[in-house]
């Protein structure tokens, strides 16, 4: 009996564990060519030219762009400010991603400086996810009387980290406990692999496109992307975060800085109009949005990038990720220096 246990243990460690390569891969605990991030990175950048600080004190120029957001904000060599710091050759490009406070709390202090007229670099590029936009949005505040409490919140916690305790155990008893553990964790994957191979609340979801639209080898007109992009905003809720936008852009309007909201598109919502097949049927959050195409202050980067996609091109998203490639981030780098560009001071 327990055989048939021991080869599904066997086969998820040897076979399955080492390529599940990019995050769908690892959320799917699925396998993807184990080449291709190594061909799509080879287009990347040769150095890192963006500085990661944890508060805005560590900003040590006055010619410098600051960066505020998710995920698709922290790709380092491959993200879209890299590509930034060559557009802006006179400027210095600095991320803001403390780790002991959400992104949402980041995104406020950023806009409570807006508001209370505070110090900010000349150029500010706010970015978030499709499928977080319009609740981001919705739980933004724009009362000035409470903006300064608030800043005061935020760096209070920046300020009160307690740092984690050493352990006191033994080198060898700390080895003999750690091997026990990825022991169990082993098993509990090896598990977990067999609900999701069977599709049992597997986060990945899949769509066959029309065409090749990626270049890992298997997976070429295979579209998968995270569930949450299926997430389809209630009415009221997608009303409040359209007035919420029209009283950010009209701040940024009036205030001193060149900015820029950037929402990255959901892998989903960019590629299903090439599926063969779309039972899913989900509206997104920047459906309610495009008429904003023309603000100067506004990025849809799933109108910028579609019509690359469109063209046939591919790796704009990367097949194994949520995340774009790096030619899709230079796109949007060009795409915001035109949007920044643009705004006369």
């Amino acid at each position: 009996m327990t055989i048939p246990l021991v080869c599904l243990f066997a086969y998820y460690n040897l076979c399955v564990s080492p390529h599940m390569n990019g995050d769908l891969g690892r959320l799917g605990m699925m396998t993807f060519d184990d080449g291709y991030d190594t061909l799509l990175d080879a287009a990347a950048m040769d150095s890192l030219y963006v500085t990661e600080i944890e508060s805005l004190d560590q900003i040590d120029t006055d010619s410098a762009v600051l960066t505020v957001g998710d995920s698709f904000s922290q790709q380092g060599i491959y993200g879209y400010q890299n590509y930034l710091a060559s557009l802006f050759p006179g400027c210095k490009v600095y991320n803001l991603n403390p780790e002991v406070v959400s992104h949402d709390q980041t995104y406020q202090y950023i806009l409570d400086l807006i508001i209370d007229n505070g110090t900010l670099p000349k150029y500010v590029v706010m970015e978030s996810v499709e499928r977080h936009l319009i609740e981001r949005l919705a739980n933004f505040r724009f009362s000035p009387s409470g903006a300064s409490q608030r800043q005061a919140a935020y760096l209070d916690a920046l300020k009160n980290v307690t740092p984690e305790a050493p352990s006191t155990l033994p080198g060898g008893i700390r080895a003999a406990k750690d091997m026990i553990r990825d022991f169990r964790d082993r098993i509990l994957q090896t598990q977990e692999y067999a609900k999701k191979a069977l599709d049992i609340n597997n986060p990945v979801k899949h769509l066959s496109l029309k065409e090749d639209l990626f270049s890992c080898k298997g997976r070429e007109h295979d579209l998968y992307f995270y569930r949450d992009d299926l997430n389809v905003p209630s009415g009221e809720k997608t009303q409040l975060a359209r007035r919420k936008l029209d009283s950010l852009l009209h701040l940024v309007g009036s205030s001193d800085i060149r900015f820029v909201f950037l929402v990255a598109s959901n892998k989903y919502h960019l590629y299903r109009q090439f599926s063969e097949s779309d039972p899913f049927g989900a509206s997104g959050n920047l459906e309610h949005f495009t008429t904003y195409g023309g603000n100067p202050y506004f990025i849809n980067s799933q109108e910028l990038l579609g019509k690359h996609v469109a063209r046939g091109e591919k790796d704009i998203y990367r097949c194994n990720d949520t995340h774009w490639n790096t030619k899709a981030a230079k796109y949007v780098a060009e795409e915001i220096k035109r949007k920044l560009q643009e705004q006369t001071r």
